[in-house]
């Protein structure tokens, strides 16, 4: 459908309006729109009800945000008018506020729909949701060493609708993509504008190898599934039946594939995510699967996934070279399945297989994202009182070298996780709650923990990464001779360190 821009009014089509003046339906007044296209002297408006209406330019006006006007007298006795945008929170927002995105564009994360299913109908459709990320799947190519633009747009299109099937065990997936017509590539060129390849960008961007046609994604869906690897972990479902976690190695071809399909989760739920490259013998997998029984067969549907890089590392302490560090690099769970416990259940996996194969040295993580480092210490604090280190680790000399050794967990996050035994503590002697509780050894604790962290943030200040190798007991003398140039030596090599 060809769309024509009106050159008056500030009306286009893809903008966003609202209707006035209408003397007979006059329950439109007041109603936003979109502006769809211009018929000869008219405009084709949808209205948020999902009602079309032919209407005159005069009778629609485009939708700014609502503006509130404050007056304040000034020194001088005069006037001084403030505009604030009520839409907007910080400066930050009211600039963007006045942004408009080009025309004839989508917003992707809206419009792409993702679906889990285990067979053909309705009530096989066991999650569905919106992929958190999409700037690495929709952008337009910047020229040269420019840089890419049009990140998270679906440009050209009216109405697009995206849909990404995936067989619920098996992963084998397939696009539906529909829309109500086509923008003209005259008005595109207008704009400077090109059409987005939906399918094009879905293949190249997170590539798997997607199904031509959605019933052979069904068909997957509904046959016999073993998953690959071992059963390593199995307990009850709180949902009726049973969740199981499976480990393996990338390096078959029918693990490959899999694998292939399980990155494409991580393109779409995680910010900076890329696939790993496989087969590759140094790549570990942990699956997790809610498995049920239905019409007498075992329905299996993914939950989430974990991937960790095994790597060769120095043992300093026993002078070792045959040591290995396992390195967390993705941990995923479906958002259907958020908040039930299940990334705890992925980063327990991994620390199980570290303590059973003694090659490895400790497991550490790859970037963790805040929210990640959140669920890595609510699992090490359990993991923490269940070996009874919390109380030492509190203390003014903490044993970080033996209860890391022991549940290998790498330094930098042991010295975490005495930072939180740090807090526990001073929980328990609040100085504000009991004047009566203070004591020389809170004190240290707190100035401890503020070392530290002033450390780090001028590691983060100066763009280097913070490695805290600082000794639990430093000599005085060379305290107060560090103490000049506090957090110079923040950064170390990071040899043997996460």
């Amino acid at each position: 459908a060809r769309l024509m821009m009106a050159k008056s009014g500030g009306i286009r089509a893809g903008k966003r309006v609202r209707i006035d003046g209408l003397t007979k339906a006059t329950e439109n007044n007041g109603v936003g729109g979109t502006a769809v296209r211009q018929e000869g002297e008219k405009w084709l408006v949808k209205t948020e009800t999902g009602e079309e209406l032919l209407l005159k330019e005069e009778n629609i006006h485009p939708d700014e945000p609502q503006r509130k006007k404050a007056r304040f007298a000034d020194e001088e006795g005069g006037e001084v008018e403030v505009v604030k945008v009520e839409d907007c929170n910080d400066q930050e927002e009211a600039e963007e506020a006045d942004e408009e995105d080009p025309p004839y564009t989508t917003w992707a994360n809206d419009i792409v729909n993702i679906r889990l299913v285990t067979g053909k109908g309705e009530s096989d459709v066991v999650g569905s949701f919106n992929p958190s990320f999409t700037h690495q799947v929709f952008f337009t190519p910047g020229e040269g060493e420019e840089p890419r633009k049009h990140e998270e747009l679906i440009i050209g299109y009216e109405e697009p609708k995206i849909d990404i099937v995936y067989a619920a065990n098996t992963l084998k997936a397939g696009v539906d993509f529909k829309h109500c017509g086509m923008v003209g590539m005259k008005l595109l060129k207008e704009e400077n504008l090109s059409r987005t390849n939906v399918l094009s960008s879905i293949e190249k961007r997170a590539q798997c190898d997607y199904a031509t046609k959605l019933p052979a994604v069904e068909e997957s869906a509904e046959q016999p599934f073993t998953p690959c690897g071992k059963l390593v972990h199995e307990e009850p479902c709180k949902e009726g039946g049973l969740l199981q976690m499976f480990h393996f190695i990338a390096n078959q071809p029918a693990q490959v594939t899999f694998v292939q399909r399980l990155q494409t989760f991580a393109i779409w739920l995680i910010e900076t995510g890329n696939a790993i490259e496989v087969p590759d013998d140094s790549w570990n997998v942990f699956t997790l699967y809610r498995v049920q029984q239905k019409g007498g067969k075992d329905v299996h549907v993914l939950l989430g996934f974990l991937t960790a890089y095994s790597y060769w590392v120095y043992d300093k302490a026993e002078n070792a070279i045959d040591k290995r560090r396992l390195r967390v690099s993705q941990c995923v769970v479906l958002p259907p399945f958020h908040r039930q416990g299940h990334g705890s259940r992925l980063l327990k996996a991994a620390y199980k297989f570290a303590l059973q194969d003694p090659t490895i040295l400790d497991v550490s993580v790859e970037d963790p994202s805040p929210e990640f480092q959140a669920l890595r210490d609510a699992t090490d604090g359990v993991l923490l009182h269940q070996d009874g280190s919390v109380d030492a680790l509190g203390g003014a000399q903490p044993p970080l070298a033996e209860v890391g050794r022991r549940l290998k967990l790498c330094r930098q996050q042991m010295k975490r996780l005495a930072h939180i035994a740090n807090f526990h503590k001073l929980g328990l002697h609040d100085p504000e709650g009991d004047p009566e509780a203070k004591d020389p050894e809170v004190t240290k604790l707190r100035l401890k923990i503020k070392g530290a962290l002033y450390r780090q943030a001028l590691c983060e200040h100066k763009g280097v990464v913070h490695f805290d190798h600082q000794d639990d007991e430093e000599d005085p003398k060379e305290k107060a001779q560090n103490g000049a140039s506090a957090g110079s030596q923040a950064v170390k090599e990071a040899a043997g360190s996460e």
